[in-house]
């Protein structure tokens, strides 16, 4: 039988996280739905599939971490895997020819992959910085 009362009892932001990693084990297997998505190559796979596959098995391996115990490694394997995953998807978006780089970018395509490789990488960049002060810490 269920017992909610752990969750009941935990604090706010606890039960705030436990709510958003329901979702977002919720929302993972979509994932999956990127397979089926081939208009890049017709029929074939492109290199954004990798993706699809690196967030269901770091999905995997944060659950791992969480299971085990190993909350500090779970954070800073998630924390990546969200912006990994953001960076990573994020660029190939703004390759040339791309929907939304000829959306935000129609004249100057190379100028706006060029603008989106400079601002993910400042965005990483912080982000790594961050997580070596925390493990220095």
């Amino acid at each position: 039988m269920i017992d909610l009362q752990p969750f009941l009892n935990a604090a706010p932001i606890v039960q705030t996280h436990i709510g958003a990693a329901v979702c977002a084990v919720g929302v993972g297997p979509l994932a999956v739905t990127s397979f089926f998505i081939t208009e890049l190559r017709p029929g074939q796979f492109s290199a954004i599939h990798l993706l699809s596959i690196l967030v269901l098995v770091s999905l995997a391996r944060g659950l791992w971490l969480i299971r085990h115990r190993r909350i500090r490694a779970h954070a800073i394997h998630m924390q990546a895997l969200y912006l990994q995953a953001l960076l990573g998807a994020g660029l190939f978006t703004f390759l040339p020819g791309r929907m939304m780089s000829q959306v935000l970018f129609s004249q100057t395509p190379t100028l706006g992959f060029g603008c989106a490789v400079f601002v993910f990488g400042a965005v990483y960049w912080y982000w790594r910085r961050q997580i070596l002060r925390l493990e220095l810490s």
